[in-house]
C-alpha cells in the first residue's frame, strides 16, 4: 500500500492526486470480523491473537473519508482519522467479546485449538463459543497500527476529526521506472515465489520490515 501511494503521488506535480489512510473496514472481505462470520457459519471455534490492537471503521466511514479526500484536500495530501477518545484502537480480544455478545454468546477460552474444537458442542449448548487465544506468530502482523510516521508532516488543525499529511515527493529515492521494469519481469515469468516480491519491495522501500514465519493470520482465522 505504501509503494502504491508513492507511485500515485509521483504524478502530483501535474495531476490532482490525494488519498486517505484509514483503519480496518469492519466485515469487509478478508477482515477479522469477516473471518469470524465465516467461522460462525461453519460452526468452528474463533482464533484470536491476544497481543494485537486494531482500529475499525464502517464501510460508510471509509467511503466518506475517500470522498472527503477527493473534495476537501489539495494535491499531494493524505487524509487520516484523528485519534480521540471516541476513535481508538481495540484489542482483538475486546472485539471478539463484543462480536460474540452481538451473536448472543459468551467467549470460552482455550489455549489449544484442538481443545477448542473438541469442546465445541458442549460449549454451544451452554451459550458459550469456544475461542482459541494465542500470541501472534504470523507473518506481517504488527502489534499496533499507525496512520503516520515520524517523518510525515501532519496538520491536525484544519479539520476537527481528521489529520492532513503533506506528502513530500522530493527525496523519496524511488526509481519508479526501474521498479516497473523489475516488476514486469517477474510478472512475465508467470511463476514466482513470495520471496521474489518481498526482495523487490525491500529494495525500493528500505523501511519495509517483513519477517516471514510461513504462517498467516488467515489460516488461523
Amino acid at each position: 500500500k505504501l509503494l502504491m501511494e508513492k507511485f500515485a503521488f509521483s504524478f502530483a506535480d501535474h495531476l490532482k492526486i490525494s488519498s486517505a489512510r484509514f483503519a480496518n473496514v469492519a466485515f469487509s472481505d478478508g477482515s477479522l470480523l469477516f473471518g469470524f462470520n465465516q467461522r460462525i457459519s461453519n460452526q468452528q471455534p474463533l482464533a484470536i491473537p491476544t497481543d494485537i490492537k486494531r482500529y475499525f471503521v464502517s464501510s460508510l466511514e471509509a467511503a466518506r473519508l475517500c470522498l472527503l479526500s477527493c473534495f476537501m484536500t489539495h494535491s499531494g495530501e493524505i487524509l487520516i482519522p484523528k485519534l480521540t477518545k471516541d476513535f481508538r484502537d481495540h484489542s482483538l480480544v475486546e472485539m471478539t467479546n463484543r462480536y460474540l455478545k452481538m451473536k448472543g454468546f459468551l467467549p470460552l477460552a482455550f489455549e489449544k485449538e484442538e481443545e477448542a474444537r473438541n469442546a465445541f458442542d458442549a460449549s454451544i449448548k451452554s451459550g458459550q463459543w469456544p475461542c482459541f487465544y494465542f500470541r501472534s506468530e504470523t507473518t506481517g502482523e504488527k502489534e499496533i497500527e499507525e496512520f503516520y510516521s515520524k517523518d510525515d508532516v501532519v496538520d491536525f488543525e484544519r479539520f476537527k476529526d481528521l489529520g492532513v499529511i503533506s506528502y513530500r515527493h522530493e527525496g523519496s529515492g524511488l526509481d519508479f521506472q526501474s521498479f516497473e521494469r523489475q516488476f514486469a519481469s517477474l510478472i512475465k515469468k508467470k511463476k514466482w515465489d513470495k520471496k521474489d516480491f518481498v526482495s523487490l519491495f525491500k529494495e525500493y522501500l528500505p523501511e519495509f520490515q517483513h519477517i516471514e514465519t510461513n504462517k498467516n493470520l488467515d489460516q488461523k482465522m
